[in-house]
């Protein structure tokens, strides 16, 4: 036996008249799809990553509050935009040529490194992490594209500082083997001087 669940709402059209819409399904059915619906919000919302939801023409139709707050852009401001529209500062040509490249092969991206600056904090570099997926219905039929950022800012200071590191590590030791060297052909060069001294000195003294 299949218990039904009901659920009832009042519509109201443009004119002001009021209309009741009735929908009717499976208990167990329901309870799953709105547990799922529940748990996915929940996800979206609590996530320290960035997901974003871009439709066929890479425009925006989902952000959550985590990427809003990245990139000092608030979610109302993005939809219906294209990443370039809304981050001039970050290399959007480029993450919007890899977005319709995902989603026309349905190959995905993963840790693609992006640098620029955002309105959150535009007297500075920032880095991310940027993942990307094509968007299916169960049919098939494409439906966009996902996102996913994360900051990985201290990460990409780190690597540069690591990087200035080794820089002048190098400088240093090229100096070291170039004084040395230069050391060398001094004494090399003075040499003979001192045997030539030495001679003479020993001529004197008989």
């Amino acid at each position: 036996m299949r218990l039904p669940e009901f659920r009832n709402m009042r519509l109201q059209d443009v004119l002001g008249v009021y209309y009741a819409l009735g929908l009717c399904a499976e208990r167990e059915t329901l309870f799953r799809l709105e547990g799922n619906a529940a748990l996915a919000t929940k996800v979206a919302e609590q996530s320290p990553i960035g997901p974003a939801v871009l439709d066929r023409e890479v425009r925006y139709v989902a952000v959550n509050a985590v990427l809003a707050d990245m990139d000092g852009i608030p979610a109302e401001q993005r939809l219906d935009r294209k990443p370039g529209e809304v981050l001039p500062r970050v290399d959007a040509e480029q993450e919007e040529a890899l977005l319709r490249q995902v989603r026309d092969s349905g190959v995905p991206i993963l840790d693609q490194e992006v640098v620029g600056r955002t309105p959150a904090d535009p007297g500075a570099d920032h880095a991310w992490s940027l993942s990307m997926s094509r968007l299916e219905a169960s049919s098939g039929e494409v439906l966009g594209v996902t996102i996913s950022l994360i900051d990985i800012t201290d990460r990409y200071l780190t690597a540069l500082q690591a990087e200035e590191s080794r820089r002048r590590l190098a400088l240093v030791a090229d100096a070291s083997v170039r004084i040395g060297t230069t050391l060398a052909l001094e004494q090399t060069a003075r040499a003979p001087e001192r045997r030539r001294g030495g001679g003479d000195r020993k001529e004197l003294n008989n």
